[in-house]
């Protein structure tokens, strides 16, 4: 296990260089940097010093591919790590100034009683910043040595500012698909759990319609996958465009997308669904090269929301209609009312 200290330079080696490179500080871009310091014999940093040594720009585009190769996992492990940062950060300067005020007893308490808190691995981000507020509060009254120890702590609240901007950009990044821009799996269960328990309350009919690309990997091994990427972004875009602004879209995971349809019942959904499937059967994809790739088309699946039903199953009668449709020629939209009824 590694020291708190060498934790804390790579965390400061690993912003520096997103800064000097100009990459946004997300969740998926502080990994890739975070584990190229950190790990100087692993692959991603191998990978990394090829592409400085052939002249390629290390950017956002570039941080995305080496995060999918080499990191993956989960982004709430980011959102954790930027509030743990700042903790092993303040845990050090307490350390600091537990030495300076070793003779003044009340202010020693005080830190003390501070240290204790902060091994609490559940404080909120919130708890850490009064517990910095309350030491600037006592240091400031102790005059020459208060000071010297208010000027660390005064640098230490600018720098939990500047976390506590990270962790709300990593909160939000948690919830978004970094590809197509659109909610993902997380976003979406928390999204479905919300509005089924409006649908209930109100007794008003919420639909899902799930949409999963017809033979995206013959795709992506004719066309290649930054072709695949592009029409990831054209599809998600589209969905997007063709249902109305109260509707939920998000990517539910590969080559598959979900949207939550409030105030719509079976029929509704499933005419939203073929306005869907209809548009991409008459789109034609090009390349940004302008090369023909044809078209696209997609698979629907529906489902009504049942009283007393559970997510999971809501979720399930959905995907089991997509695979009826994707089972009797794809490029066709099924509700499960018309298999099972």
């Amino acid at each position: 296990m590694q020291d708190s200290k060498q934790i804390n330079i790579w965390a400061r080696e690993a912003l520096s260089l997103m800064t000097r490179h100009d990459i946004p500080v997300t969740p998926e871009y502080y990994k890739v940097w975070y584990t190229y310091v950190s790990k100087p014999q692993g692959r991603l940093h191998e990978a990394v010093e090829e592409l400085f040594a052939n002249g390629v720009a290390v950017d956002a585009r570039q941080c995305s591919l080496l995060y999918e190769k080499y990191c993956g996992g989960d982004n709430a492990e980011a959102v954790a790590r930027f509030k743990g940062e700042f903790v092993r950060i303040l845990r050090i300067i307490l350390d600091e100034i537990r030495k300076m005020v070793q003779h003044t007893n009340g202010y020693g308490s005080l830190i003390e009683e501070s240290a204790e808190k902060l091994a609490d691995n559940n404080l909120s981000i919130e708890e850490v910043r009064e517990l910095v507020a309350d030491l600037l509060e006592e240091t400031r009254r102790m005059g020459g040595l208060g000071k010297l120890i208010s000027e660390r702590l005064d640098e230490t609240t600018r720098e939990l500012a500047v976390i506590k901007q990270n962790l709300k950009q990593a909160r939000a990044e948690a919830m978004n698909d970094f590809l197509t821009g659109l909610p993902n799996r997380m976003a979406f269960d928390a999204t479905l759990e919300k509005e089924m328990a409006k649908a209930d309350e109100k007794e008003r009919p919420l639909c899902i319609l799930m949409i999963d690309i017809d033979f995206f990997k013959k795709f992506n091994d004719t066309y290649g996958h930054l072709a695949g990427d592009e029409v990831l972004k054209f599809v998600a875009s589209s969905i997007k465009e063709l249902v109305r602004g109260g509707d939920f879209t998000a990517r539910f995971g590969g080559e598959e997308f979900v949207v939550l349809l409030p105030f719509t019942m079976l029929e509704g959904a499933r005419a939203v669904g073929e306005n869907i499937r209809s548009f991409f059967d008459r789109a034609k994809l090009k390349s940004r090269k302008g090369q023909l790739l044809g078209k696209v088309t997609v698979s629907i699946g529906g489902a009504c929301m049942h009283n007393g039903e559970t997510a999971e199953e809501f979720v399930q009668r959905a995907d089991k209609a997509l695979y009826y449709a994707k089972n009797n020629g794809r490029n066709m939209v099924a509700v499960d009312q018309l298999y099972n009824a």
